[in-house]
């Protein structure tokens, strides 16, 4: 097949497909620069009998045999009405499915074993994605309780006074070891990270008000006196409050807590958050933004350093976070 060095040049310019413009190229280097097959394959860091095939391909078909031709592979071992049954099941599922469970119930159903790598692959085919399961607690509210702390917190921070003000409590534990996360490294490297495996850890109680203050305090372990103690900071440094805070048994059902509260129950108003619910609390979102900061991939080489480490980190950070967006959080 001949044509002009225009029309080469044009095809070659309107092509975007990689491959099919490496053998335009290969065209045009051999039949209008005359050079041949063997030195123009050199040139475009290919075999001999690669250039000799297309050349070939092109001599018969023209611009048409440089395309590729489709492929039907090898035909599936499992038939295609089965697999789409097998679909079906694994997407009634909203837990979601391990490989080796999918694996499983392929072979039971169809009595072929694949490799886990060529599950992999099925699922992708399949529109399925490997995803982190969300938490569901599972004496979590119903929906109605969720619905109606909403309303009724919506009602207290509409109403809220100049004196009054909101204020969110939470507590986490911060233990001493290494948080091992993804991290960007080089790809003929593996990321080593040291962890002690200790068990030691800290108590953090923390309480962000409506208007940004906020107060963190370290204690060696989560019991009532130590809450009680906490409780007296917040009491001095918000007066006047309405206090959400979950059910913690060492809070909720202490006689201590409980008389405190009724000693104060003109200025310092508590407002339990439904159960299981840690979503309405701003706090938690506080400890993940911490616990990236101060234990992702690192190492302390004390206790004491950990310790001093955290207490110079809540000292000086701020979060910046509007409490009244997680208090309220999908409220139609």
């Amino acid at each position: 097949m001949t044509f002009s060095r225009q029309e080469a040049t044009k095809l070659y310019k309107g092509q975007l497909n990689p491959k099919i413009k490496e053998r335009l190229l290969l065209i045009l280097r051999v039949k209008d620069d005359g050079i041949l097959p063997a030195h123009a394959a050199d040139e475009l860091h290919r075999s001999r009998p690669w250039a000799l095939y297309w050349l070939d391909r092109f001599s018969k078909e023209g611009i048409e045999g440089l395309k590729d031709r489709s492929k039907t592979g090898r035909p599936p071992k499992i038939p295609e009405e089965l697999a789409i049954r097998i679909r079906t099941k694994l997407l009634e599922s909203k837990q979601g499915w391990t490989t080796k469970q999918v694996r499983e119930m392929i072979s039971m159903e169809s009595g072929v074993r694949y490799h886990h790598i060529h599950i992999c692959r099925i699922l992708h085919k399949w529109g399925f994605k490997q995803k982190v399961p969300r938490k569901r607690h599972i004496n979590t509210a119903s929906v109605k309780e969720k619905k109606d702390f909403k309303k009724r917190t919506k009602k207290i921070l509409d109403t809220l006074t100049d004196e009054f003000t909101a204020v969110s409590l939470d507590k986490s534990f911060f233990f001493y070891d290494s948080l091992v996360r993804r991290v960007w490294i080089y790809k003929d490297i593996r990321p080593v990270v040291n962890v002690t495996g200790s068990h030691k850890h800290l108590c953090l109680f923390g309480a962000v008000g409506l208007n940004g203050k906020q107060i963190f305090r370290q204690y060696d372990r989560f019991n009532e006196d130590n809450f009680y103690k906490y409780l007296k900071h917040i009491h001095y440094k918000f007066p006047k409050c309405y206090l959400f805070l979950d059910k913690a048994p060492q809070n909720y059902r202490s006689q201590k807590i409980r008389q405190y509260f009724e000693k104060h129950n003109d200025v310092l108003i508590p407002v339990w958050l439904p159960t299981a619910s840690p979503e309405f609390m701003v706090l938690e979102e506080c400890w993940n933004i911490s616990k990236n900061d101060l234990l992702v991939c690192r190492y302390y080489k004390s206790f004491t350093n950990f310790t001093n480490k955290i207490s110079e980190y809540f000292r000086a950070k701020r979060f910046l976070l509007n409490m009244r967006n997680y208090l309220l959080a999908n409220l139609s």
